[in-house]
């Protein structure tokens, strides 16, 4: 393919170090607009027509790279189609065109779209300078095209503030004079690359950076980042392989002290979520150099990151699951793992602050009320959050409620989809109301952790366990006798109990204000039809008048023969007020069951 000689002559004028990471050449197929084109485009879109925007079309329209497409690449004045093409010029404030799209640059599987002025310098869309010339930001194209992404063996250090220079010389790196210009600096030397700026990322033009593949090298940097800047120091360190261990929130170790971060050289974390703060340090030892990273809030360690040569381990002191661990049966903690269960620092606040909220409300914090804020505090699940920090920093005061016998109670958390609200009194009761049908708080379990318990899994159909049956009778106790189930003493309280073993469940409520209207209920769930069956009769048995509601994995669609007689008979309830005009009827043997659903003869 023949080269036009502006293009040849710009090529040839490229450092070696770019060609050979770029290889650029015109690509195969024509993938840019011609002059005629662009001369339309412009004219169409009432864009100015500097001569510098044909200028750069002569020089790079076509030309891309060769060596690492979709990766590190640069497409100038693509076709008017491109998105690139269609973003819109950049402004003065009087509303003066300053820069129009040229098209864009790639890097690390990253599309930055560009823009020029009119005398050649490079725009993000944002209007931040991502380069005096486009001939430097093809250098540093260059000089990060192995370098980003940040891949598992690669390390990529942020510093702040403006360091390049005492970084290079820490690590006797030279000046890259082909990629530096007025918005951007960059220093080479044999492991790595140190930029003042990131030219294809926006916001950072205040911090440093080093691209390295050596621990050891990132240490130092911290070291002179710290002896330049003293307290205004920080940094970020990513890549390396990460392997997560969620570990239990009781074992995570103390914040370090000033006196602790002093001591190791610490300098603070830059990307921290509002009052969280975090401290990365070096530690030497017989293995070589590693770094340590501490991230805190609210006088509590969230994660520390064990960073070495050969990769990071993170040990995460925050993870929801595990905080709930204590608390919890593993066949519900198995549940909440399966749904979106999260865990917001920023909901929380520390002991002594929560100490305060409650002083200046003139409400007492007693200690259970205290505890559920230190374990639950910040927690979403399923449409329920929880926290009394989180609903006062969402502008709901904390303040005090009435509640059954006069009971002192504590909003702690909602619920969203049905409008309902969860309440502790001072022993750590937990009640909840029912604001859409004008119910007030009523007591549903002794504890939050008997409800986290209960809410979601007791008396759940699983795959496991398809079959369910329903009463409005405490039948828990007879049942779980019969069946020989042991109790489940995570589940149970004075309000309900739940008895759990591998092919059945029973769970019973005390009183249950809202479904069944505060009325008893009591469901079991089961492996086999043989077991529902079974049910059906020892709870007739104890209660005659007993009202039930079948959930079968299929239909019940086994009409029986009219000469069938049925050997067990069983009214059924559409909800604790409305009787049903069906019943449940058993045929067949005991050890191989049938089920019909059909008039009950009492409404005939």
């Amino acid at each position: 393919m023949t080269v036009p000689s502006k293009q040849h002559q710009f090529l040839e004028s490229l450092s070696a170090r770019s060609l050979s990471a770029l290889d650029l050449g015109p690509r195969d197929a024509p993938a840019s607009m011609s002059a005629d084109e662009l001369r339309r485009y412009l004219a169409g879109a009432r864009l100015p027509a500097w001569d510098v925007l044909f200028e750069l079309h002569a020089q790079l329209a076509g030309v891309g790279s060769r060596r690492t497409p979709g990766r590190a690449d640069l497409c100038v004045f693509p076709r008017s189609d491109e998105s690139a093409m269609r973003a819109p010029p950049l402004r003065t404030r009087a509303g003066t065109i300053f820069a129009v799209p040229v098209g864009s640059a790639i890097l690390g599987g990253r599309t930055y779209p560009l823009l020029a002025d009119e005398r050649g310098a490079l725009y993000h869309a944002s209007g931040e300078l991502a380069a005096t010339s486009v001939r430097s930001l093809i250098e540093a194209l260059g000089l990060l095209a192995d370098r980003e992404p940040v891949g598992a063996h690669r390390i990529r250090a942020a510093l702040r503030p403006h360091l390049g220079a005492r970084l290079a010389e820490s690590l006797a790196a030279e000046p890259a004079v082909e990629a530096s210009d007025a918005s951007h600096a960059f220093w080479v030397y044999p492991g790595g690359v140190i930029a003042d700026g990131h030219p294809f990322r926006d916001g950072l033009e205040g911090d440093s950076f080093l691209w390295t593949g050596s621990l050891a090298d990132v240490v130092r940097c911290i070291e002179a980042a710290r002896e330049a800047a003293a307290d205004e120091a920080g940094v970020d360190v990513a890549g390396l392989e990460r392997l997560e261990d969620a570990r239990p929130p009781e074992e995570a170790p103390q914040p370090l002290s000033p006196e602790e971060r002093r001591a190791r050289g610490a300098i603070r974390t830059l990307s921290e979520e509002p009052g969280q703060a975090g401290y990365v340090y070096a530690t030497r030892s017989g293995h070589g150099v590693e770094m340590g990273v501490s991230r805190e809030h609210a006088g509590r360690v969230l994660k520390v990151e064990q960073l070495y040569q050969d990769g990071c381990m993170v040990l995460d002191y925050a993870n929801p699951i595990e905080a709930l661990r204590r608390y919890l049966s593993d066949r519900t903690l198995a549940y909440y793992a399966t749904i979106e269960l999260r865990w917001n620092a920023g909901d929380t606040c520390s002991a002594e602050e929560l100490a305060a909220l409650f002083l200046s409300a003139g409400i007492e914090l007693s200690a259970p009320i205290a505890a559920f804020e230190r374990s639950c505090g910040g927690l979403t699940m399923a449409g329920l959050s929880w926290g009394i920090f989180s609903l006062v920093k969402r502008g709901l005061a904390l303040r005090e409620a009435e509640g059954p016998m006069r009971a002192r109670l504590v909003r702690v958390g909602h619920a969203m989809e049905v409008d309902s609200n969860y309440y502790l009194d001072q022993e750590g009761t937990l009640y909840v109301d029912a604001r859409e049908i004008g119910l007030p708080p009523s007591p549903v379990a002794a504890s939050w952790s008997k409800h986290l318990e209960r809410v979601f899994t007791a008396g759940r159909i699983s795959p496991s366990r398809p079959f369910s049956l329903e009463t409005f009778e405490r039948a828990g106790e007879a049942l779980a006798d019969a069946f020989d189930v042991p109790v489940l003493e995570f589940g149970t309280d004075r309000y309900a109990s739940v008895w759990l073993r591998e092919d059945i469940e029973i769970y019973e409520q005390v009183s249950d204000p809202f479904y069944s209207a505060g009325r008893p209920r009591t469901v079991i769930v089961a492996a086999q039809l043989t077991d529902v069956v079974q049910a059906l009769r020892i709870v007739l048995d104890a209660a005659p008048g007993a009202t039930f509601s079948l959930q079968t994995p299929k239909p019940v669609e086994d009409r029986p023969l009219p000469s069938e007689r049925p050997v067990l008979c069983a009214p059924l309830h559409d909800g604790p007020r409305r009787p049903s005009r069906r019943e449940l009827r058993v045929y067949g043997r005991s050890g191989a069951p049938r089920l019909w659903i059909g008039e009950s003869e009492r409404t005939r």
